[in-house]
């Protein structure tokens, strides 16, 4: 352990204060003391360390998540929604914002003081560390690897050189294990530039065999004005349109229907919501092959609860988008020209 007057001189922090913060943490079982006043990790701490000392943290701050699995990035930027969820009353209430779903008249703006939506505020020059300290939480190369996309579709039917087309895609971190398992496959990652420059470093860094061989290509591209690839087998959305509301889901998914071939298939990866109680009238997926609806044993609510609270609050927060039910995503797709032939949980 260390005390608290040596850990407040290494922060340049107020002691008293830092204390009295270090107190509340250990009522959550974060550090924990003893003796008094000396501070030690315990496994709930540990996993906000990046491995890097305070010395490198104040000389390139910028650089704190590099190198790391995304972990505390990922729980930095869930505790900043702490500052949004205090203002939940406003969202409702506010006459500028209560009917609105436009990505920039959120809770983030309010709180904020801003006109720009999310994702313009963090590609300003200033907050170069929000951006890359985003596109670390979404790379998740260590986190809970996903998958869950090798069983999505029989990779192998597809010719070699087919296109998959992950769209709005990241760093691309979820097309790693498509690209080790079927090296047949062109895979094309597309995002914005900056993010697209970030997908580059991480790629050359983890794979980069593929980068060389152009297995897998970087793309700037708006999924909003257009979708440059006109041949692609697949088109993957993972993660994206639970970021937008139905109004701007919906212009995604018709830019799609534009280019697509008769064999194009569309992937949605996603987290369906459930109702708190069981209700069979509704989400039941009768229609709809592979869907099966796993209600948690009593006493829990059927919806597991506490245990999704994030999918109800982040999104609506940060953009007015919105995870959504299976009823309400089959809605979002017909009416924007597909229908979901199979749901594989």
């Amino acid at each position: 352990g260390m005390h608290i007057a040596e850990i407040a001189e290494r922060c340049a922090v107020d002691v008293r204060k830092l204390e009295h913060i270090l107190h509340l943490l250990c009522l959550r079982h974060v550090f924990k003391e003893g003796p008094p006043q000396v501070f030690a990790n315990n496994h709930l701490s540990e996993a906000l360390d990046t491995g890097k000392s305070i010395i490198e943290l104040q000389k390139e701050p910028n650089n704190k998540h590099n190198r790391t699995s995304g972990k505390t990035a990922m729980f930095e930027i869930r505790a900043e929604g702490s500052k949004f969820s205090s203002f939940l009353l406003e969202g409702l209430t506010n006459p500028r914002m209560k009917s609105s779903h436009e990505p920039n008249q959120t809770v983030f703006q309010y709180v904020m003081g801003t006109e720009m939506t999310f994702w313009e505020y963090i590609a300003q020059p200033e907050m170069d560390y929000m951006c890359h300290r985003f596109n670390i939480v979404m790379k998740g190369w260590d986190v809970d690897p996903d998958v869950t996309i090798l069983k999505a579709l029989d990779w192998c039917s597809l010719n070699k050189g087919a296109k998959v087309v992950d769209i709005g895609g990241g760093v691309g971190s979820a097309m790693a294990p498509l690209a080790r398992e079927f090296p047949h496959l062109q895979i094309i990652v597309q995002d914005l530039p900056g993010v697209i420059i970030d997908a580059t470093k991480v790629w050359n860094d983890q794979l980069p065999n593929m980068v060389k061989t152009a297995q897998v290509i970087f793309q700037s591209s708006n999924f909003f004005e257009s979708q440059p690839i006109e041949d692609a087998s697949v088109f993957y959305l993972r993660r994206v349109l639970h970021d937008w509301s139905n109004k701007y889901a919906k212009s995604i998914l018709q830019i799609l229907c534009k280019v697509i071939m008769p064999h194009s298939r569309l992937v949605v990866a996603e987290h369906l919501l459930h109702p708190a109680c069981i209700d069979p009238l509704h989400d039941t997926g009768e229609g709809i092959s592979g869907y099966k609806y796993n209600c948690a044993p009593e006493p829990l609510l059927p919806n597991f609860g506490v245990a999704h609270e994030l999918a109800y609050m982040t999104d609506y927060e940060l953009f007015s988008g919105q995870d959504r039910t299976l009823t309400a995503m089959d809605d979002l797709l017909q009416d924007s020209g597909w229908h979901i032939t199979y749901v594989r949980l």
